[in-house]
């Protein structure tokens, strides 16, 4: 079992890379943070192309038939995201978002909305997509389940798209431990989603 660092040394290394001083003895430190395979916590950053948060998303959900994720920010290109991901089992992908209220970030939101969309009519249509909203959104959560059981999840720094992903100084964890997976399900589906149809876009 991986046990963690204390509070303060886990806050220190997290706040050294805060404010941009995260030297080479830092960034070894933080990385080997339970980062071996089949740890019950493994801390995910982007300083490492094969050890980012793209790479181990895709891992995680190499297995899955069904994908949850909510990103507060979404991007245009999020079709093409999907596609570097392949997801060979996918069934199910659920998509949660938001929109803020007079900004200019909804046209881009929209746009992504469309290209899921597009993606999944075209190119995956074995997948069944679900696109919903939700108001002040702002953590990012990725849930991957398989026969209706979420097997892990990722929680993050990092929107659902290809800068968050693979090039911002971004940080987050995914977890393996059941207690901790059933805790983050029940409060998904206590939120207050409206979900989309397609004409809404």
């Amino acid at each position: 079992t991986c046990r963690p660092p204390s509070h303060h040394r886990f806050a220190q290394v997290l706040a050294s890379a805060a404010t941009s001083q995260l030297g080479s003895r830092y960034r070894t430190s933080i990385s080997k943070v339970c980062s071996e395979p089949g740890e019950l916590v493994q801390l995910i950053t982007n300083s490492v192309e094969a050890q980012n948060h793209l790479a181990r998303l895709r891992a995680l959900a190499a297995g899955a038939d069904e994908l949850l994720v909510l990103s507060p920010f979404i991007s245009p290109d999020l079709d093409k995201l999907l596609a570097r991901m392949a997801l060979p089992h996918l069934e199910r992908f659920r998509l949660i978002t938001t929109l803020q209220p007079y900004s200019p970030s909804q046209l881009w939101t929209l746009r992504a909305l469309e290209a899921v969309h597009q993606y999944c009519r075209e190119v995956r249509p074995d997948v069944q997509l679900t696109m919903q909203l939700v108001r002040n959104l702002h953590g990012k959560v990725y849930v991957f389940r398989s026969e209706g059981r979420t097997y892990a999840a990722l929680v993050s720094s990092a929107n659902f798209t290809e800068n968050g992903l693979r090039l911002n100084a971004e940080w987050g964890v995914a977890l393996t431990e059941e207690s901790i997976l059933l805790d983050i399900d029940r409060s998904i589906d206590a939120l207050e989603a409206i979900t989309l149809r397609v004409e809404d876009l």
